[in-house]
């Protein structure tokens, strides 16, 4: 911050597999463009742990983690390979806050436990603000936070969020259990969300702007809905438009509109997805939650992070419009949620929902016949 310009900031390679416990420190403020990198190894998993606790064991974490706070100047801010973990706001964002206009990149990130204390508090885990600016996150883990209000999980005030290959999962709060956004407009692209609980709207998401959706699963988020007149189990949208394109929204509950609750919308469209109670043949294990709802079961399929499989002969397969499985730039999805590895494109075809299945190998049978000798010996 002292030092006007772009600084990149790493850890020495014996910090791997550490944890940094900020205690009493408080927050780390940013207020510079700057590069955060805890990938050592750049193998995609975050090898430095900051912790808002003072030390192992102890629940005494006293602020968030990273405040930044461009105060009038376009930042470009950079986070990757980095978990984040146990930060508590009195206020908004309980890892991370961020406003002004920054453009705010989270890669290969992990965002757990972290929580706002306020009833009035959003994001649980990231609350931005950005005017002009964009929000951007791919490759990252967003778990078991809490907020008061607003985002469970994520919270976007304005600007652009594009979430992509993540997942979302087990965080709460008042409504959009995983995510929510006032005005912000946002993109979710080979991403699952799993989990997520909302006392009143949006299990899963609650979107105020723009919202769209392609090849992304969102299923087992429940919206209890006590206020009554609402609910979106998967998906409470009061925006713009809504689009859910090569998409599963399937699986979730609420006492109404368990799927998706849209109200206010300019526009909805739906291509090319499956949105409904019933998750008979889409996917490939199921489980059945507290309610007696049959959901996706969300398991370690592969890749960096757990993801919810389709079944193979199931009406996922090769559902999709090749056409626009495509990422927010308009450039063709070459992996699944799951990452290097994992084409999001087996034969010709495109799944529907986060996860790509590939058909079991076909099995061959050969018949060998006893071969006739002629007179020379030869067959």
């Amino acid at each position: 911050n002292a030092n006007a310009g772009a600084d990149t900031i790493t850890f020495d390679a014996s910090l791997a597999g550490g944890t940094i416990f900020l205690g009493t420190l408080g927050e780390l403020e940013i207020t510079d463009s700057v590069t955060i990198d805890g990938d050592l190894d750049d193998d995609g998993v975050p090898d430095i742990t900051l912790d808002a606790d003072s030390a192992v064991g102890l629940d005494d974490a006293a602020s968030r983690l990273v405040g930044i706070r461009g105060i009038g100047n376009s930042l470009d801010v950079t986070i990757e390979g980095l978990t984040l973990r146990d930060g508590s706001s009195a206020a908004s964002g309980g890892a991370l806050f961020a406003n002004y206009s920054i453009d705010l990149t989270l890669t290969n990130v992990i965002l757990t436990d972290n929580e706002t204390t306020a009833t009035s508090g959003a994001g649980g885990a990231v609350f931005v603000v950005q005017g002009n600016g964009t929000f951007t996150m791919s490759g990252s883990q967003v778990l078991n936070n809490t907020a008061g209000a607003y985002g469970g999980g994520l919270y976007l005030g304005s600007g652009v969020g594009e979430i992509t290959n993540s997942l979302i999962a087990g965080n709460s709060a008042d409504s959009g259990g995983g995510f929510a956004s006032v005005a912000g407009d946002a993109v979710f692209t080979n991403t699952t969300v799993f989990g997520n609980y909302a006392e009143l709207l949006g299990g899963g998401i609650r979107a105020g702007g723009d919202l769209t959706l392609v090849n992304s699963t969102v299923t087992g988020n429940l919206a209890a809905n006590t206020l009554g007149g609402g609910g979106g189990g998967g998906i409470a949208f009061p925006g713009s438009d809504l689009v859910v394109t090569n998409s599963i929204v399937a699986g979730n509950s609420s006492p109404s509109n368990a799927q998706i609750y849209e109200y206010n919308a300019a526009s909805v469209l739906y291509q090319n997805s499956l949105i409904q109670d019933d998750t008979t043949d889409i996917f490939a294990t199921s489980a059945t939650n507290t309610l007696g709802v049959t959901t996706g079961e969300l398991a370690d399929n592969g890749g960096p992070f757990d993801t919810v499989a389709i079944a193979n002969t199931g009406i996922a397969i090769n559902a999709g419009d090749l056409a626009l499985a495509v990422d927010p730039d308009g450039a063709a999805l070459t992996t699944d949620a799951r990452g290097a590895g994992y084409a999001r494109v087996v034969g010709g075809e495109v799944d529907i929902g986060a996860y790509e299945s590939v058909s079991p190998p076909l099995t061959l049978t050969v018949t060998v016949t006893e071969d006739q000798l002629d007179a020379s010996g030869t067959g």
